[in-house]
């Protein structure tokens, strides 16, 4: 996929292949995320309320929105976060609430789709139904997510390329707790 941007360009049997490649990592992309996912529902089988967070980096890489739409008719994000008929067992999302001109993690110019927003959330922190409610000692509270666009620049702006520490903004949540 290094070559992701030459293979496109060059059409043909090249393309194709960067397609062919393109949808094995978002087969096995799925399958992790699927496996994810039932893991969540097995908690929710051994406990009512169980606190869980899923988080991180979920690097679904260039033409993202050309591949669920021509090829998977779904999205990664969705399928971890679960169904909206099972309520209960529904991942909120920490960045839900916040500013949506600031929703994002990367800047990424796609090779494949050029009109896409090149700001794009691909770092997150999602929980359950347990961690907002008070059903335990912890509690993620509303506009408690964030993405720390300040001290990333700050802490990168006089590095060199080489040296910065991330193309990605981190992603926080405050976390309240009952003492």
């Amino acid at each position: 996929m290094n070559q992701g941007a030459s293979m496109w360009k060059a059409g043909g049997e090249k393309r194709q292949q960067f397609i062919n490649d393109a949808l094995k990592a978002r087969i096995k992309m799925t399958t992790e995320a699927t496996n994810v996912r039932k893991y969540i529902d097995k908690k929710f089988e051994q406990l009512e309320k169980p606190a869980i967070f899923v988080l991180g980096d979920f690097n679904d890489g260039p033409g993202k929105d050309f591949f669920e739409k021509q090829f998977l008719f779904f999205d990664l994000i969705s399928n971890i976060q679960g169904s909206i008929f099972e309520a209960h067992k529904f991942l909120n999302h920490a960045l839900f609430d916040y500013p949506n001109q600031l929703r994002w993690s990367v800047f990424f110019k796609d090779f494949i789709d050029p009109d896409r927003n090149p700001n794009i959330l691909l770092d997150h922190i999602m929980f359950t139904q347990a961690l907002t409610n008070w059903d335990i000692n912890v509690c993620v509270e509303p506009n408690s997510g964030f993405i720390e666009h300040q001290i990333h620049d700050e802490v990168n702006a006089s590095l060199t390329q080489t040296q910065k520490t991330s193309d990605h903004k981190p992603v926080s949540v405050i976390l309240s707790a009952e003492i």
